[in-house]
C-alpha cells in the first residue's frame, strides 16, 4: 500500500477544517498519480479502509471518511462506478450525513448518470429539508449536477435560507463562510 496516501488517511479524523481539506487535496493528487501508474488495487484498499472506518465494528469513527474517500475517487474517477453508490448508501447514517453529502457534492458532477440511475436524486431531494445547512447546500449542488431543471423548484425553495455554511475554497486555500441562499444563487445562475 502506498505509504504517502496511507498517512494522509488521518484526514478522516482531523477536526481542524483547513488542515483536513488540505489533506483531501493531497489525497486527490496522490490518488491521481497512483491511478496514472495503474495502481488501482492500492486505491481500492484505501477506499475500503475508509469505508470500514464508518462502521461501528471498526473501533474508530472516521468522521470525515466519506470526504476522504471522495478525494481518492476524484483522483481516480474510474473507481467511482465501484464505490460511489456504496458511499451514497451512508447518506442518512448518523454521524456521517454531512461528510457523505459533501462527498457526493464532489462526486456526482463526475458521474451524474451513475447516481441518477441509482435513484440517489430522490434521497438528495429529501435532504434539502435536513436540519444541517451544510447538508442542504451539498444536496442542492448534487441535484444541480444530476438534473437542475427537474429539481429546480425544490432547490429554488432554499433561496431565502440565510443559514451559514463554511466551505473550503481551494483557490485561496481558506475556509469561507457563505449562506445556503448564496450557494443556491451560484448554482441556479449557471
Amino acid at each position: 500500500m502506498d505509504k504517502r496516501l496511507s498517512r494522509l488517511m488521518v484526514c478522516a479524523y482531523e477536526e481542524e477544517a483547513l488542515a483536513r481539506n488540505r489533506g483531501f487535496v493531497e489525497m486527490e493528487k496522490r490518488a491521481a498519480e497512483l491511478a496514472a501508474e495503474g495502481r488501482l488495487e492500492e486505491l481500492r484498499e484505501i477506499i475500503r479502509r475508509l469505508l470500514w472506518s464508518m462502521n461501528d465494528e471498526s473501533g474508530g469513527v472516521g468522521w470525515y471518511a466519506a470526504e476522504a474517500a471522495a478525494a481518492v475517487l476524484a483522483g481516480a474517477p474510474e473507481l467511482i462506478r465501484e464505490y460511489g453508490i456504496i458511499l451514497a448508501s451512508h447518506m442518512k447514517e448518523y454521524p456521517f450525513e454531512v461528510s457523505v453529502h459533501r462527498a457526493l457534492a464532489r462526486l456526482v458532477p463526475l458521474a451524474p448518470a451513475l447516481f441518477a440511475g441509482a435513484g440517489v436524486g430522490e434521497e438528495l431531494a429529501v435532504s434539502l429539508s435536513h436540519g444541517v445547512p451544510a447538508v442542504r447546500a451539498a444536496a442542492a449542488r448534487c441535484l444541480a449536477a444530476l438534473d437542475l431543471e427537474k429539481y429546480r423548484p425544490a432547490v429554488i425553495a432554499l433561496s431565502n435560507d440565510d443559514s451559514p455554511v463554511i466551505e473550503y475554497d481551494c483557490k485561496s486555500d481558506t475556509m469561507r463562510e457563505k449562506t445556503v441562499a448564496g450557494m443556491i444563487g451560484e448554482i441556479t445562475k449557471h
